[in-house]
């Protein structure tokens, strides 16, 4: 039986969702590791098995749907934005970190607020000046 390029495309629709899925799993079970340390050594296969399997299910919907593993350059929004996210979670993980426990949440909350804020201001900065954010452009002029 021969699988048309229709259908492929469709296995690979579904195998990126089950990809986005698992991946979702995958985050909730490192959540559930870092705040309950008493549960590593019983997920900790899990947690690995997990993250495999999200690589290679987004390799195989990748390739049944045609699209190269090169990745293009980011633009300058999404280039942003996501440092601006990567950073506020480190950050939060730090404030949870060196917070007393009465007061995580609070602290937790403050930092999550911030990061949303400035990933937005930094996404619709970009957007604005998306022209002039890139490479040097040198006149020629001294």
């Amino acid at each position: 039986m021969r699988i048309t390029p229709d259908i492929r495309k469709q296995i690979g629709e579904l195998a990126r969702v089950v990809a986005l899925l698992l991946g979702g799993a995958w985050l909730m079970l490192c959540y559930l590791e870092w705040s309950l340390p008493d549960i590593h050594d019983r997920v900790r296969s899990l947690d690995h098995g997990l993250f495999w399997a999200v690589l290679a299910i987004s390799q195989l919907a990748n390739a049944l749907r045609g699209i190269s593993s090169a990745v293009a350059a980011p633009s300058p929004r999404m280039s942003g934005t996501i440092t601006v996210i990567l950073i506020g979670l480190a950050v939060t993980v730090g404030v949870h970190q060196s917070m007393p426990a009465g007061q995580v949440l609070i602290g937790d909350a403050a930092a999550l607020l911030a990061t949303i804020l400035l990933a937005v201001v930094v996404w619709r900065f970009a957007s604005r000046f998306a022209d002039d954010i890139g490479e040097a452009r040198f006149s020629g002029k001294p």
